[in-house]
């Protein structure tokens, strides 16, 4: 048994690796925007912590973008989609998502999985890293749909996009971006998407689609 099953790997159609995505129900997928736009994904890869090989694929039907995200790739604004699936995932497993009233405060450690390196591993792995706080975070990046993270030894890192922060077993967050090209080694903060002001968009999508 895997040891994060919602965590899924998503394909362009040359087979290539392009993103992280969490399972929130059978059909749907959680990434970011920028992990859809502008590629062109074609499959997920569910129930294994392998990206290349294990589990399932499944085909993809269609991309739900939030209204008004970019379609050139930028992160800016609403760097959040939904993958719909052609088929069901067999005995999925969906991610917890963060309860709209929680809070977390700056200082708190959160949890990052992804298959982010320098040499892009192939095994999903997990980095622990530290809410700033608000302040810090505006320093870098002008708007309230982010809230940023930071390490003194570790990093989220290309490979890592689209996947989930998690916060006493829930998700809160999305990998977004850094100001910093090279995010393996920054000591700038990395953008997370909140996903608590987009509850309300994911749960209508849903609740139709199941």
């Amino acid at each position: 048994m895997i040891d994060h099953p919602y965590v899924v790997a998503l394909y362009e159609s040359n087979a290539e690796f392009a993103c992280l995505g969490t399972i929130i129900a059978p059909k749907i997928v959680l990434t970011a925007n920028h992990c859809v736009s502008p590629h062109r994904l074609f499959s997920v890869r569910a129930n294994s912590s392998d990206n290349r090989s294990g589990g399932g694929l499944y085909r993809i039907q269609r991309i739900i973008k939030y209204p008004n995200a970019s379609e050139d790739g930028s992160p800016v604004p609403h760097d959040i989609a939904l993958v719909v699936l052609k088929t069901k995932i067999p005995n999925a497993r969906p991610v917890k998502l963060a309860d709209p009233k929680v809070k977390v405060p700056p200082g708190a450690i959160v949890q990052a999985l992804g298959w982010g390196s320098r040499d892009f591993p192939r095994i999903l792995s997990k980095v622990d890293l530290e809410i700033t706080s608000r302040q810090d975070c505006l320093m870098y990046y002008k708007s309230d749909d982010w809230f940023c993270t930071e390490s003194h030894n570790t990093y989220t890192c290309a490979g890592d996009g689209g996947g989930p922060v998690i916060f006493n077993g829930e998700q809160v967050g999305i990998v977004s971006h850094s100001k910093n090209n090279d995010t393996c080694s920054s000591r700038i903060p990395t953008a997370n998407v909140n996903l608590i002001k987009y509850l309300t968009w994911i749960e209508s999508h849903v609740a139709s689609d199941v």
